[in-house]
């Protein structure tokens, strides 16, 4: 019985060394232990560090992806048998505390927390124990297991829904859709297992976000009736970012999947490819995709990008500050971008200050010009390098569309 651990973290530094500290010493079961961070600006990264603490960092994205995250590295690369997501709020306060959510994964597939700060006054049934758990139609996420088999047939969170709100009662749906976790009644009451655990949990008093618990009501409305299984990523760009994350696993001496590592061809906020104009020694947006001018290549390592192409030799790229891009020989003289995922999709490269951006005013010329991401300053991730797609890979970007999505 393999049990995976992930506890969730974001801008939390001691709150998570804390989390972190009470599953060490109140976790008995044989487990392996991850922290995912969803890109913390605050110290997080450092205190990992200097725990000796596995990790996953990845460009800042939001709960979903920091979800998909842990729930990918436990289930498709460690193939754990049972996983337990943690937020680094909620921290164990007994020893042995894991081993109703194990159990609660291998009898109904999923089961979520009843916390203890809930009266759950309307509760339909049970007490709480994973024989005889609560049956509600509230769930939270603060603390919730899987079996393997049941993530093998529901999958991840959906990605359309960004912020807060709804995407873990979404996805806790499908289990029951699926016949884990609960059960439907009359077709549309959701009726959800709740277990009661020695869990703290903490920070109650900051409020929700409004707005984006709005805006996600409109995509669970929508999108509630869709197919039960869900990947972690919808397109190539979301693969290309989700990927970023593992590169942090080396420092812990675990393989990096080869997919993190991979080169990527650009497109700008108009689906125009990029290319190094020879004639003229800059980068530009083109919309012709015949093009043959060499097409610049993204590669990406953890949060960061470098910019490349491939004329008789290897060039790396640099900016002026601010200005168009300059070819250097060696790689060690190339710009290091700081990667950002948009908050409607689309990533930003962020360098000293500025951003790039496709400057639709001037010929649509690449520069490094801008303190703000907004519409210019988006670009795509559209394909893998020609030199990194052999015809035998099956995750090249023309085999996307035939994965569960």
């Amino acid at each position: 019985m393999r049990v995976g651990i992930a506890i969730l973290s974001y801008k939390r530094c001691d709150i998570t060394r804390h989390t972190i500290e009470q599953v060490q010493r109140h976790t008995k079961a044989d487990h392996e232990l991850i922290v995912v961070d969803d890109g913390s600006p605050d110290n997080t990264q450092n205190m990992l560090e200097e725990l000796g603490v596995a990790y996953i960092r990845g460009p800042n994205c939001g709960v979903v992806w920091n979800k998909n995250r842990a729930i990918y590295y436990l289930h498709e690369m460690r193939h754990c048998d049972v996983v337990i997501l943690l937020e680094e709020d909620t921290f164990p306060m007994e020893d042995g505390w894991e081993q109703a959510w194990i159990d609660g994964a291998k009898r109904w597939g999923h089961v979520n927390l009843a916390p203890s700060h809930w009266p759950l006054n309307d509760r339909i049934g049970g007490t709480g124990t994973v024989s005889n758990p609560i049956i509600s139609r509230y769930v939270t996420g603060q603390c919730c297991s899987f079996s393997r088999e049941a993530l093998s047939v529901v999958g991840y969170l959906d990605t359309r829904f960004r912020g807060y709100g709804h995407a873990h009662v979404e996805h806790t749906t499908r289990f029951l859709r699926a016949g884990w976790g609960g059960y439907i009644k009359s077709g549309r009451d959701h009726n959800f297992y709740l277990i009661r655990s020695p869990l703290k949990v903490t920070c109650l008093d900051k409020p929700p976000p409004v707005a984006d618990y709005s805006k996600n009501g409109d995509v669970f409305n929508s999108i509630r009736h869709d197919h039960i299984h869900r990947w972690c990523w919808r397109d190539e760009e979301e693969m290309a970012v989700f990927h970023t994350s593992f590169s942090t696993l080396s420092r812990s001496g675990i393989p990096v999947p080869t997919i993190s590592k991979r080169q990527w061809f650009l497109s700008d906020n108009t689906d125009q490819n990029l290319v190094w104009d020879p004639e003229t020694q800059v980068v530009i947006s083109t919309p012709d995709k015949k093009d043959e001018r060499p097409r610049v290549i993204a590669t990406v390592s953890g949060e960061t990008v470098q910019f490349k192409v491939l004329r008789d030799q290897t060039f790396w790229m640099t900016w002026e500050q601010p200005g168009e891009a300059l070819l250097k020989e060696k790689r060690s003289e190339a710009a290091t971008f700081k990667l950002i995922y948009g908050k409607n999709g689309g990533v930003g490269f962020f360098y000293n200050g500025l951003f790039l951006c496709t400057d639709h005013n001037f010929n649509d010329h690449i520069v490094l010009s801008r303190p703000e991401m907004k519409n210019w300053e988006v670009f795509h991730f559209s394909g893998f390098s020609d030199l990194e797609q052999p015809n035998n890979n099956p995750m090249r970007s023309d085999r996307i569309q035939d994965w569960p999505l």
